[in-house]
């Protein structure tokens, strides 16, 4: 008779990521709705659309926080993909990713952060993921492995050929 192995404790970064998911999976279907109607209609002006109910769930989909105060009470939390990556779940963060980079209404200032983190999920973790075969873990094949690196190509490409993109325009220093 075995006994079975003592339950393994989380970490806090993951029960807290846990907690993320569960608010977050509570916002997202209004956030979806959103998107559907208001869509691509003339936002707000300039300086009012902070006060949109779209922008402020754009930022909870993608910002993914939970923190408590150093005093140990004031607790603020937001959802989305971050909590998914931090539960090693990078499928379900390049989904978010895509649906967050498929609107352009609301949070245009954080496309490219957007972009880097999904090439970013396909360099560094994806194209690393093992398999398990026959009890064993097996890294992916090569060719497999250039495709990822390839898609992580096309995202980058996509990123600086999008027009909501913040890039630096390099200037070279003057004589």
């Amino acid at each position: 008779d075995e006994l079975p192995p003592p339950p393994v404790k989380e970490s806090q970064s993951v029960t807290n990521a846990k907690y993320i998911i569960n608010v977050f999976e509570k916002v997202y279907p209004r956030w979806k709705e959103l998107v559907q109607l208001r869509g691509q209609n003339e936002p707000r002006p300039y300086g009012l659309e902070r006060f949109d109910e779209g922008y402020i769930l754009t930022r909870i989909v993608y910002k993914g926080e939970y923190r408590i105060d150093h005093t140990g009470h004031n607790i603020y939390i937001s959802a989305g993909a971050s909590a998914y990556g931090r539960l090693k779940r990078f499928d379900q963060e390049i989904s978010i990713l895509e649906e967050l980079l498929a609107q352009s209404r609301w949070r245009r200032g954080k496309r490219g952060e957007w972009y880097d983190r999904w090439a970013l999920i396909l360099m560094h973790h994806l194209v690393r993921e093992k398999h398990e075969i026959d009890g064993k873990q097996i890294a992916l094949a090569k060719v497999e492995q250039e495709e990822i690196l390839q898609q992580a190509m096309k995202v980058i490409i996509r990123g600086l050929e999008d027009e909501d993109t913040h890039v630096g325009a390099f200037v070279p220093p003057q004589d």
